[in-house]
């Protein structure tokens, strides 16, 4: 299905003025807007892949790129960025498979400067691609650039000698001595070939050492202690993260040092010589990262330090590799890097564990918090992207618990339960497996792990709460009560167990019970903070029990207080069909009030006025409250004067009121907006349509009249004008017949002489 055109332009430009402004992350998601109208188009597939690969968000930037390129598959330019992608993560084979297939595709465009350049990467990446060797010669020998020909012939002979054909590498020399006899190069080669001595090999690109280092990270090691694996199943957190942020520092072998993240942005300042001296360094951090050289790394990246480089990788290893000999500096270090999330889980670990070996009550309680946040982070692995913000805000009134435990063992309980949890290979499988274990309230707000893992004890409650998720996919519902309230002998402060209990409740349909134990859970989730979970259990309320005007109201003001104005407007609507039910107008009239005032405050603002504007409207027609209909309408016509059918109501108010001349000043601001639009045609079945709904109001047909009449459509003018002075005369209105007959010979003068003896006749039956 084809979407809106005018959205996807305006999505378009608007990336485009973002991507302008550099401001990568908003033109990525309008450029998704563009999307979601033309999921197809390449010029969006293309501009989303760029905004991502500014992004260093290359896996994203690959799956656009590659789709663009499924879609046209004559533009080169996707494969290339393809095989840009691809060299910055180290896959050599698939770098230079794309190289080469946008070295055909440019040729095939005949622009031989870039498939010159995509054959060279290819070159440059696979030293011994015979292909690429071959299709650059040919390009330079048709461009009679002989040097570089007989280079690229030279490298294909090299390559055909290794491989046993002796008779085809000897061809191309010869091939090499036609272009230019007196090559110096290629008269040695055959002399070597003659003494069937081994070519030179062709050497790679001195431009190629970023790709190769990333090939290397990537590449896993047999030595288990080295082993560069990056899945995050098969690795503890600190270890996952430390290949993350290895992976990271080796694309950065890609970018000039400009790039880097320096201290009071002294990139600016730099001169070329420390320029070079960054790139040196950096090249050797991650080699001595990658073979496990730890003295070397820690004086290389100490060094890039020292030079102002401030990236969170460097920071992130730095705490590492400092964390046990020289704690303190590790601390400055990893505090660094916990202020952005891309490493510290594995920080925050290393933090907690470091203040924890030291002891003391200030130490345990900077070693909980440290975990706890830890914890936090972790969590977010186990639920989709959408909700992290929620589940961030229910971890904010964890973080105050450890400085509300005055003792060392509970502190150090803390630490050692998350420790544990989490410090493992399968920890995200393993939290997943207990967050698969929590009550599911609310989809939108996941509770926190925290919740179990700190209020229960030594994993009983785990598997108590099995138990129960057993019983009751049995229908076991009484057994299945007796093992929740067992559970809470061990952990009477975990609300998620008495959320369990209430959802029993109402299975055994013990409704009364369920809403009672609902709303006592969600007022603790309120008192501690925790406005979402405290709110998605008010819904569950309602869910019970539609009609507690009470807790419907108490949601609203939750609603509005999270800024969830969509929702609490709608909460005014279930809220309004309540009241609906017994007739009670007045109320339900004043509920839609209250949310027509919210609405305001929506980015959509109009489409709820009007929403809203409409049921009341529909009240007062009901209870036919012309005036107040009268104002509502008025107010629609206003915010939405294209709207044909608040018109139509309102025009039918007037006429309802007997305030037939303000009818028919709507109709003429109706036409006039018409003809201004040019949509004349929607303005004369718009009055048709009042006349069908009211033939008495003779005002319409004048107006429809007069509006044929000024687009010279004589006839049907003077059909509706002859219809006109037949009801008047039926009706005895001689004055108003006779008006109406004058008006048709003016518009019809070549009968005016017939017209008149109808007006002479109609007076003589008034003087009668």
């Amino acid at each position: 299905m084809a979407g809106d055109r005018k959205k996807f332009q305006k999505a378009i430009s608007q990336a485009n003025s973002a991507a302008w402004d550099m401001e990568w992350n908003n033109a990525a998601e309008f450029y998704r807007m563009a999307l979601d109208e033309f999921p197809e188009s390449p010029v969006a597939l293309t501009s989303l892949g760029l905004a991502l690969y500014e992004q260093r968000k290359y896996d994203e930037a690959l799956v656009y790129y590659k789709k663009a390129a499924l879609l046209n598959p004559e533009d080169p330019m996707p494969y290339e960025k393809v095989a840009d992608i691809y060299g910055r993560q180290g896959r050599l084979r698939e770098a230079v498979q794309s190289s080469i297939h946008a070295a055909e595709l440019n040729l095939k465009m005949h622009d031989a400067e870039k498939a010159i350049s995509c054959y060279q990467q290819a070159t440059s990446l696979d030293p011994e691609n015979l292909h690429a060797h071959i299709r650059l010669g040919l390009i330079f020998e048709r461009m009679k650039k002989s040097d570089k020909a007989i280079h690229e012939y030279l490298d294909a002979a090299s390559l055909l000698q290794r491989t046993g054909k002796i008779v085809q590498a000897a061809k191309k020399i010869e091939h090499c001595l036609v272009i230019d006899p007196e090559n110096e190069s290629a008269i040695n080669a055959k002399k070597t070939m003659v003494n069937r001595e081994m070519l030179p090999s062709p050497k790679p690109s001195k431009n190629v050492s970023a790709t190769v280092r990333m090939a290397e990270v990537m590449k896993p090691k047999k030595d288990p202690v080295t082993q560069q694996l990056i899945t995050a199943e098969d690795h503890r957190p600190v270890e996952y993260f430390r290949q993350q942020s290895l992976i990271y520092l080796a694309s950065l072998l890609f970018e000039p040092p400009s790039a880097l993240t320096m201290k009071s942005d002294r990139s600016s300042t730099l001169s070329e010589e420390k320029k070079n001296d960054i790139s040196i360094m950096l090249n050797k951090s991650v080699n001595a990262l990658t073979h496990n050289q730890q003295k070397e790394a820690l004086t290389a990246l100490k060094s890039l330090v020292k030079d102002g480089v401030y990236e969170n990788a460097i920071f992130y290893n730095l705490g590492i590799m400092l964390a046990d000999q020289q704690p303190k500096q590790a601390i400055g270090y990893l505090e660094h890097c916990v202020r952005k999330e891309d490493y510290a889980l594995g920080a925050y670990l290393i933090l907690g564990k470091i203040f924890l070996t030291r002891g003391g009550l200030n130490n345990l309680q900077r070693a909980a918090a440290f975990y706890i946040r830890a914890l936090g982070i972790a969590d977010m692995f186990t639920v989709d992207s959408s909700k992290h913000n929620a589940l961030r805000e229910s971890y904010v009134s964890v973080l105050d618990e450890p400085q509300q435990i005055q003792t060392e063992d509970g502190l150090v309980t803390i630490c050692d339960t998350i420790e544990s949890q989490i410090n493992r290979k399968d920890w995200i499988n393993y939290l997943s497996k207990i967050r698969t274990q929590l009550p599911d309230t609310d989809p939108k707000h996941p509770a926190p792990l925290s919740d179990l893992l700190l209020k229960t004890s030594n994993g009983q409650v785990l598997e108590i709460i099995a138990n129960i998720q057993t019983l009751v996919s049995e229908e076991k519902f009484n057994s299945a009560m007796e093992e929740a309230f067992y559970a809470i002998k061990f952990a009477p402060n975990y609300l998620p167990l008495h959320i369990e209990i209430a959802q029993l409740l109402s299975m055994k349909g013990d409704l009364h019970g369920a809403v009672r134990k609902y709303l006592l859970v969600s007022q603790l989730y309120l008192l501690r903070g925790e406005l979402n979970q405290g709110t998605s259990l008010l819904e569950e309320v309602l869910r019970l029990s539609p009609m507690d005007h009470a807790v419907r109201v108490r949601l609203i003001e939750l609603l509005i207080d999270q800024e969830r104005i969509p929702e609490a407007i709608e909460q005014y609507m279930k809220l309004a069909a309540n009241y609906e039910v017994n007739a009670n107008f007045d109320q339900m009239r004043k509920v839609y009030f209250d949310a027509l005032r919210l609405a305001s405050q929506c980015e959509n603002s109009r489409e709820w006025s009007l929403r809203i504007l409409y049921l009341i409207a529909d009240i007062d027609m009901t209870r036919m409250d012309w005036h107040r209909a009268q104002r509502v309408y008025e107010q629609i016509c206003t915010i939405a004067p294209e709207d044909d059918n608040a018109r139509q109501e309102l025009i039918g108010v007037y006429f309802r009121l007997g305030q037939d001349q303000l009818a028919a000043q709507e109709v003429d601001q109706y036409l006039s907006l018409k003809r201004e639009t040019k949509k004349l045609s929607e303005g004369i079945s718009f009055i048709k349509s009042l006349i069908e709904t009211w033939p008495k109001k003779y005002t319409l047909r004048r107006e429809l009249a007069e509006t044929f009449a000024k687009t010279n459509h004589i006839e049907e003018a003077l059909d509706q004008l002859n219809t006109i002075a037949s009801a008047y005369l039926d009706e005895g209105k001689t004055e108003k017949t006779i008006e109406i007959l004058q008006r048709m010979m003016a518009l019809d003068p070549e009968h005016g002489g017939e017209y008149q003896l109808v007006v002479d006749r109609v007076r003589r039956h008034q003087s009668m």
